[in-house]
């Protein structure tokens, strides 16, 4: 009759270690961390073409699925945040025996900025030395001064702005005029301008 060695079993299952020297194989997770995602935006992550996470905020994140050393990994962005692009950094591999978990890949994240994100709108009913001065996002002055009539004038706000980001017109001050706003709050559409900003002063 052969005896089983029950110390030398229970070490081999125990440990990691040891179950490696038993020739067994480790699993690993897959992770790292996502860095310059905007607030309320979320990005898609897929390991191997599936296992799909989202994350919402920067920091750390981990695949559910582990993987067994040996195999391979390559993390890839499923579906873009709105008005951003993410890229992957150190975003495959191969899973080793001697390290585990992997923790490096780096998902960072930027703002789409296109000169076609622009706000743009009208302002009527200045006259003379009349003026009025807006912002958008309280900043990014622009200056409409009158005309002999008060005929309907263009401005358009010199920084474009990020799809998805938002805009917010105010006036700052006017000068010899009363002036009110309509469609001055809203969001960036993925492509094309912000046109429909109206001032009416009188």
């Amino acid at each position: 009759m052969k005896y089983i060695n029950l110390k030398a079993l229970l070490a081999c299952v125990v440990s990691v270690a040891a179950l490696a020297g038993c020739g067994g194989k480790i699993n690993a997770t897959i992770g790292g961390s996502v860095s310059g995602l905007s607030g309320g935006a979320n990005v898609v992550l897929q390991d191997n073409g599936g296992d799909n996470l989202t994350v919402s905020s920067n920091g750390s994140f981990t695949f559910a699925t582990q993987i067994e050393a040996g195999s391979t990994y390559n993390v890839t962005v499923l579906t873009q945040p709105v008005g951003e692009t993410c890229s992957v950094e150190n975003a495959y591999g191969t899973v080793e025996q001697s390290i585990g978990d992997v923790n490096s890949v780096a998902v960072i994240c930027n703002a789409n900025i296109s000169a076609s994100n622009e706000v743009l709108g009208t302002v009527t009913g200045l006259t003379g030395s009349q003026s009025v001065t807006l912002t958008n996002n309280g900043t990014d002055s622009k200056t409409i001064t009158g005309n002999a009539t008060g005929a309907l004038q263009t401005f358009v706000f010199t920084t474009p702005l990020a799809a998805g980001q938002t805009y917010n017109v105010q006036i700052a001050s006017a000068s010899g005029a009363t002036c009110t706003l309509a469609n001055n709050i809203g969001t960036i559409p993925t492509s094309g301008s912000i046109t429909q900003v109206a001032v009416t002063c009188n």
